[in-house]
């Protein structure tokens, strides 16, 4: 994945000093594009999985367990450069190198991880869809919050009710009409 231009140009330009975009921050020379990024990056983890093939991914900051990365709530910045691929031997994981920083629940998902040999890249999935694949459309469903209309806005936006009026009514109940105490 990390083979792709533009993923490759965001990473050297955004990503350098951290190693890994789930701990990258935002610095005033940042781009907006970057800093619209990384406003959405924590709700995008939470709606992201990892199928783990070839073992490129990161081991602290990637989603591959489905519970979040595992570096949430750790002291200290485990190492970006840690990938999973370099904790397996054959069929088996090495986590000795690990051992002090995992707690016994991580550990336990991890031997219960069933690890898939592959020669293909590791593979982003979205979970808020069946089909894995991310839609604008869901991702903006589950980003909005769904909250109830309030009933003056039901009173104030009704078709019987004059547009005039209504604009009237809003400007009313937003302050936005010039009284005198308002001025």
């Amino acid at each position: 994945m990390s083979d792709m231009l533009w993923a490759r140009y965001m990473i050297s330009k955004y990503v350098t000093t951290t190693g890994h975009a789930a701990i990258a921050s935002i610095k005033p020379s940042n781009s907006q594009t970057w800093r619209r990024m990384i406003g959405v990056r924590d709700f995008m983890v939470l709606h992201m999985q990892t199928l783990v093939r070839d073992g490129s991914l990161s081991f602290w900051f990637d989603n591959w367990l489905g519970t979040g990365p595992l570096a949430e709530g750790k002291q200290g910045t485990p190492s970006s450069s840690l990938v999973i691929k370099n904790l397996i031997a054959g069929a088996e994981w090495k986590l000795d190198r690990v051992d002090e920083a995992l707690t016994e629940e991580d550990r336990r998902k991890i031997l219960n991880f069933r690890i898939h040999h592959s020669t293909d890249w590791d593979q982003y999935v979205w979970t808020a869809t069946p089909d894995g694949k991310f839609k604008i459309q869901m991702a903006l469903e589950r980003l909005r919050k769904s909250t109830n209309p309030l009933i003056s806005r039901k009173l104030i936006w009704n078709r019987r009710i004059p547009l005039k009026l209504s604009i009237f009514m809003w400007c009313l109940l937003n302050h936005l009409l010039p009284f005198p105490d308002m001025l």
